[in-house]
């Protein structure tokens, strides 16, 4: 039996529970547990409820996803509704595996949810791992000018924004080869709709109107996540050249104003420039 309305990729894949990812684990009368994770050890206490925990138990790297949920919808059948018992498992075993308690024998499958290719062209939401890599060996000439390098670059920091989508990170490929990565940060208010780049790098040579539909993809993926309509990206500056301040123009970014005086340590002034998306 395999989960409907789902690729073959999560049907045939096998997931193996890690054992060495837990600091704290304590059984609850009601069949759930209490735990901390040593990937999220901010998050603290998470409480996992008993249908989770029977998911993480059978997380044996032998047993393929399809069997996995037949021998679980054979226990339930009876007091589930098929289609959301799907829609339960599928999230569970993403959210364990965000966490670190759960890994997978190959690739994780849930690239559809991360990945979108188009010819010879990848758009990508990168997992925690793939951010860290990324921003370590980040070298490129625009970053958010209150970003504190020390705390911010800090793998713990790029973890915990990463998997509260607080920030999230994107690369962009062509023919195989990195092009653009951007950071977005959501917003703290939740009567806003803007979004705001924390990091922006991409090669000279490339096209903008190409790094335009890149943006727009981006702000659009944050959308489905999040359950959100975002009308415009923000990027706050004081390192842009003439020479990027014009590819930006191409973009769709626009210069919109300045920030003088803005920090107590440099008269610097931060350009502001907003760049306006219209959800599909």
């Amino acid at each position: 039996m395999t989960l409907a309305g789902t690729n073959k990729r999560i049907n045939d894949a096998i997931p193996v529970n890690r054992e060495d990812m837990f600091l704290y684990r304590r059984k609850e009368v009601n069949g759930g547990e209490v735990i901390v994770s040593k990937r999220h050890p901010e998050l603290q206490q998470l409480v996992l409820n008993s249908t989770m925990v029977d998911i993480l138990e059978r997380c044996d790297g032998k047993t393929a996803v399809s069997d996995l949920f037949s021998a679980l919808f054979h226990e339930y059948k009876a007091v589930v509704n098929r289609k959301e018992f799907e829609a339960d498992v599928f999230s569970s075993l993403h959210s364990l595996w965000r966490l670190g308690l759960i890994e997978w024998i190959n690739q994780h499958p849930f690239s559809d949810m991360y990945i979108s290719s188009e010819e010879n062209r990848d758009y990508c939401l990168l997992t925690e791992d793939e951010a860290v890599a990324e921003v370590e060996n980040y070298n490129g000439a625009i970053f958010e000018p209150y970003l504190q390098p020390t705390i911010f670059q800090s793998e713990r920091a790029i973890r915990q924004n990463a998997f509260t989508f607080n920030e999230s990170f994107f690369r962009m490929t062509i023919n195989k080869k990195s092009s653009a990565i951007v950071s977005m940060i959501t917003p703290v208010f939740f009567n806003t709709s803007l979004l705001r780049v924390r990091y922006l790098s991409f090669d000279d040579s490339l096209d903008m109107d190409e790094l335009k539909r890149f943006i727009s993809w981006c702000a659009d993926k944050l959308g489905e996540i999040l359950h959100k309509t975002y009308t415009g990206v923000l990027l706050f500056s004081d390192t842009i050249s003439p020479q990027y301040s014009q590819k930006l123009e191409e973009t769709g970014f626009s210069l919109c104003g300045s920030l003088d005086n803005e920090r107590s340590f440099t008269d610097v002034p931060i350009g502001i420039f907003y760049f306006k998306h219209n959800s599909p």
